[in-house]
């Protein structure tokens, strides 16, 4: 699966969603016919999924998550999350309008999911088009379930600015309730695809920009956050690594390396491409690095 692009013509690899439960490794990623040109523009990604015990043999499944209302031009990038027996994939839906709202889909085996009724739109805080990307973790120490999500402030203090990760609480995983935002961006435009783990008594909060994976540290989940000398990894070509365990020492990256023209400026580089694996490292300080896997 490293370098891995799906056979069909013009159809490349998106965003990964990596998952590891019960000693399987779920990669769910978004399947992209043109470079984001399907549907007007508006995507028409949807999940696919394969899963491996010892990353070198893979079984490829059909759709988890596929494209099956008139209203759904394209399923986002979100995240896997299993409690009490149930897999949960948290996602967005982007519709022919460009509003974009939140959805769960379930799964007893997370192979099969079933799709939810929505679970949460942007509201008059937040900018409707900038309100995807749901990514789930549980506190430890008090129970209760965060969603962090891709948002921008509706009316922010300075225009083109006031990219955040909006913070959602619940706790059941049904009942959400908005919060402050855990994350205020300092770029223009909103951070993207968050991800969020503890590794040996830290904490790591990763969120891409211009399709570059940046990463902040700290001591508990919910911040204050640190900013490492070094806050990217593994450079501008890896786009949106998002991670997961694999087995109880071992965390791995999923990005994806878009096709390219003329440099390496995101602007020239078309959306989609091939599926690239790292090894993630941690350093005696805390901060985090790369590698092949072995």
């Amino acid at each position: 699966m490293q370098y891995y692009t799906p056979p069909e013509p013009d159809t490349f690899a998106g965003d990964a969603m990596p998952f590891y439960h019960d000693g399987t490794f779920h990669l769910f990623y978004l399947v992209d016919h043109g470079h984001h040109s399907s549907l007007g523009g508006l995507g028409g990604h949807q999940w696919a999924h394969a899963t491996t015990t010892d990353l070198i043999h893979w079984e490829h499944h059909p759709l988890a998550l596929a494209i099956t209302e008139p209203w759904e031009g394209s399923i986002c990038t979100g995240s896997a999350f299993h409690h009490a027996g149930t897999t949960y994939a948290f996602y967005a839906t982007r519709r022919p309008d460009w509003t974009q709202h939140l959805g769960v889909a379930t799964s007893r085996d997370a192979v099969t999911f079933t799709k939810h009724p929505p679970l949460a739109s942007p509201g008059p805080r937040f900018s409707p088009i900038d309100y995807r990307d749901p990514f789930v973790f549980q506190d430890p120490d008090t129970g209760t379930f965060h969603m962090l999500v891709t948002s921008a402030l509706a009316k922010p203090v300075v225009d083109g600015y006031g990219g955040c990760l909006a913070h959602l609480t619940s706790p059941d995983l049904a009942r959400w309730e908005v919060q402050e935002p855990l994350f205020e961006s300092s770029y223009a435009g909103p951070p993207e695809c968050p991800d969020l783990f503890s590794w040996n008594d830290w904490w790591y909060l990763l969120y891409s920009h211009g399709l570059v994976t940046h990463y902040r540290m700290a001591r508990g989940p919910l911040g204050p956050w640190q900013r490492p000398v070094v806050d990217t990894l593994d450079g501008a070509m890896a786009a949106v690594m998002k991670t997961a365990p694999f087995g109880s020492r071992r965390r791995l990256g999923v990005a994806w390396v878009g096709t390219r023209e003329g440099n390496l400026d995101h602007g020239a580089r078309q959306w989609g491409g091939a599926l690239a694996f790292r090894e993630l490292t941690q350093h005696s300080d805390g901060t985090l690095g790369t590698r092949f896997v072995p």
